[in-house]
């Protein structure tokens, strides 16, 4: 497992495997939720999933890959609350 110990965040390549890894990866997730206040965590999360895999869950989505979907998804604040 790669680590990349840069100062701002480290990086995992895929599975998040040790205590950094995954404090790294709930880091990259918590911040893509802060910028969508009214979100629940499940939503921010589900949202990214058909993107990710159209025909599959959670269960098989990599820590890293979903990371980076949930900050890349520039859209997602509209996916979450633009519906209302």
């Amino acid at each position: 497992m790669a680590c990349d110990k840069s100062p701002d965040r480290a990086h995992v390549s895929g599975r998040a495997e040790t205590d950094e890894e995954k404090r790294a990866i709930l880091d990259r997730i918590y911040e893509a939720w802060i910028k969508v206040p009214t979100a629940r965590l499940g939503q921010v999360i589900v949202a990214r999933v058909p993107g990710v895999y159209p025909n599959a869950s959670l269960f098989y989505i990599e820590d890293e890959r979903l990371a980076s979907e949930i900050e890349d998804d520039a859209t997602l604040t509209e996916k979450l609350i633009g519906g209302r």
